[in-house]
């Protein structure tokens, strides 16, 4: 069997291939690595450099033995890909295919999701300046041939990536498919799995998470997604009255845009009144979007922050921190790692003013 470890190809503004480097991973009927193929393409001579397991006897594989690999597997997916529609489109000097079997994709990333045999959308040049443009960069999902070993050894998932104990709750990314909540009522000696309805998240993994209990029966969470050419990004915040039996959806503003997910709270039990924070996915510095409902989030209005009021030493925020209702007055903290910074209103959709910004202390062990 033949995997695919590394492909990087030079492809005409026609799609033809021209200088190319193909690295394959063979193994035998017992999967047992036997060694590299390598194979350096030079259109200009027409000449093939091929390099043997032989040549490469003490190599070691960049891949286990996968599915998604596999040579005529990728080759179909590749087919799939609208190469020479979406070059004529942006019209560059120069286009590269690039494959490695082991790529993490991040929140950075501009995806273009054609899985589950669904057609490739082709961007035009307005759209992909709108997209991950500094990296000159397309990801295109394709189909998998395998999920159990689409995240590649999964001993090295994390699968759980939030977990609180003491009558609590923890949240799962599943391998990035759904999510879930797990709720214990007997201070973590058994759990119940809570599945939301995935058709929220459309084919996009949930990345962005919030989850708040006031007590064994209130409580919010807000679910998003990172930012995804063509397909944009989803988030909604549910709420539930009984201890996570039941959940009340709620779409969070903004949807489909790329403003993702960062911070959301609500001032008391009630969930009546509360506030969300969105970050722009092309703005590494600057401030978050701020959004007020006071109705349980059937609706969400901007709210105008006095960012000209902050003092010169604070120069990002990026979500919510904290809202509290004390007095007649609303107090709203902003965050971004240690840096925090308040203010005040006597009501959501009125005028803010700055009260302080401080460093919070973090305590570490040793």
């Amino acid at each position: 069997m033949l995997t695919v470890e590394y492909l990087s190809a030079n492809l005409s503004k026609k799609g033809m291939l021209e200088d190319s480097t193909l690295t394959l991973g063979a193994y035998n009927d017992s999967n047992e690595y036997l060694g590299k193929y390598a194979f350096a393409y030079q259109h200009d001579t027409n000449i093939i450099n091929p390099t043997t397991p032989s040549d490469n006897a003490t190599s070691q594989p960049m891949l286990s033995d996968n599915a998604n690999n596999e040579l005529e597997f990728l080759d179909g997916q590749i087919k799939r890909l609208p190469l020479v529609s979406q070059m004529a489109l942006l019209d560059f000097p120069q286009y590269v295919l690039l494959y490695n079997g082991t790529t993490q994709l991040s929140s950075e990333n501009a995806i273009i999701d054609g899985s589950d045999g669904r057609k490739f959308p082709i961007l035009t040049f307005n759209e992909y300046q709108n997209g991950d443009i500094s990296k000159q960069l397309i990801y295109y999902r394709c189909d998998s041939a395998d999920t159990t070993t689409l995240y590649g050894n999964r001993d090295f998932v994390m699968e759980y990536d939030y977990y609180i104990n003491n009558n609590q709750i923890f949240f799962t990314r599943d391998y990035g498919e759904f999510p879930i909540l797990r709720i214990s009522y007997d201070n973590g000696i058994n759990w119940a799995d809570i599945s939301f309805d995935k058709e929220l998240f459309s084919k996009l993994s949930v990345t962005k998470r919030i989850i708040h209990f006031f007590n064994e029966t209130d409580g919010y969470v807000g679910l998003g997604t990172d930012w995804s050419m063509g397909a944009g990004e989803t988030k909604y915040c549910l709420f539930t009255n009984d201890g996570g039996i039941t959940w009340l959806e709620r779409r969070l503003p903004m949807a489909g845009s790329s403003s993702t997910l960062t911070g959301l709270c609500f001032s008391d039990s009630k969930m009546v009144d509360g506030v969300v924070s969105l970050k722009s996915s092309f703005d590494d510095f600057g401030y978050p979007t701020l959004f007020f409902t006071n109705d349980n989030g059937e609706n969400w209005t901007d709210i105008s922050f006095p960012w000209e009021q902050l003092p010169g030493d604070v120069s990002y925020l990026a979500k919510v921190d904290s809202l509290s209702f004390e007095e007649g007055v609303y107090t709203l903290v902003l965050e971004e790692e240690e840096q925090k910074v308040s203010s005040k209103s006597e009501s959501l959709a009125g005028e803010w003013s700055f009260v302080s910004s401080w460093q919070a202390v973090t305590h570490t062990v040793g």
